[in-house]
């Protein structure tokens, strides 16, 4: 599990020199749904309601974060 993780963690390294921190922190917030992935596939878990809605909230949130883009802000 350790090597595995590390492996993970040399990816968001490796990703953090194509975009921003802020877009790289922002994509974490979809590791619970590849922990339900792994979950579903190998432990035969099920989805309520609940969660579903949650998960599409996630997906929703990080992709309007992500195709925002950047905006500035104007002074004066």
């Amino acid at each position: 599990m350790l090597i595995v993780s590390g492996g993970i963690m040399r990816h968001y390294m490796v990703a953090l020199r194509a975009v921003s921190a802020n877009t790289a922190g922002t994509f974490l917030n979809l590791a619970p749904l590849f922990g339900f992935a792994g979950a579903f596939v190998f432990l035969g878990e099920r989805l309520f309601m609940l969660q579903f809605l949650g998960i599409m909230v996630t997906v929703a949130a990080v992709t309007m974060i992500g195709f925002g883009g950047r905006q500035t802000v104007k002074e004066g």
